[in-house]
């Protein structure tokens, strides 16, 4: 490639010393540096050849950062890792090696399955009354006001009781271990239930397949007890 080839006057010169600057002022210093160079050249020459007028220096060499960024991460996902402010190393992402076990395992195992099953019925078992009511409500009516108002209670006091018993049960689940923080969201509304955009908390979740799974082993003798009398005529 000479200088000519590249688009609106740019040099091989003024690209390696761009990418160069890139990859210098990079932080993620677990990719090498003579990688971090290559891969800030790419994203430069995409930009370049994509721009209308010639983009400005710092363009340039933000542009390549952030293509070593994004290398870095997906890299880093790819191990088992996140990425994450003062980490260079990265982070490991919960249940990783759980995933992948299972995945690689000859036959599947149902033990994780039993034993997460028990401790959340250890950890229900352990809650107040109060506190197992207003899960309970969440888990019939899906919604915070009519959770609240079938409790005759108030929308904020509601879901300050609920805020601690999830607290709790995440403080129970992860006992001798440092409690991770609450993820996901769970922002119902009637509006929301409506359209189908609700998001459900995994506490609600659980205490459904537990009733369902009751029901089902309520039902059982009943259909056994059926089909008996059927063979019998």
């Amino acid at each position: 490639m000479t200088d000519e080839q590249l688009p609106h006057g740019f040099t091989i010169t003024e690209l390696d010393a761009t990418a160069a600057k890139a990859a210098h002022t990079s932080p993620w210093r677990q990719v090498a540096f003579r990688q971090r160079v290559d891969i800030a050249q790419f994203a430069i020459l995409e930009l370049l050849y994509a721009a209308d007028d010639r983009p400005g220096f710092w363009i340039l060499v933000k542009a390549g950062q952030r293509a070593i960024h994004s290398y870095a991460v997906k890299e880093l996902h790819h191990r088992g890792l996140i990425a994450r402010t003062g980490a260079p190393g990265g982070v490991p992402i919960t249940r990783y090696w759980t995933y992948w076990q299972a995945l690689a395992a000859a036959t599947e195992s149902h033990e994780d399955r039993i034993v997460e099953a028990v401790a959340v019925h250890q950890i229900l078992s352990t809650l107040r009354p109060a506190y197992l009511r207003v899960i309970r409500a969440l888990a019939d009516h899906d919604d915070y006001s009519l959770a609240a108002e079938s409790l005759n209670k108030a929308r904020h006091g509601f879901i300050t009781t609920l805020y601690i018993a999830r607290r709790l049960c995440r403080e129970l689940w992860h006992e001798h271990e440092t409690p991770s923080q609450i993820w996901g969201h769970d922002h119902r509304s009637a509006r929301t239930r409506r359209e189908g955009h609700g998001s459900k908390s995994i506490t609600v979740t659980t205490v459904r397949r537990r009733r369902s799974s009751r029901r089902r082993a309520s039902q059982q003798p009943s259909t056994s007890h059926l089909s008996d009398s059927e063979d019998d005529m």
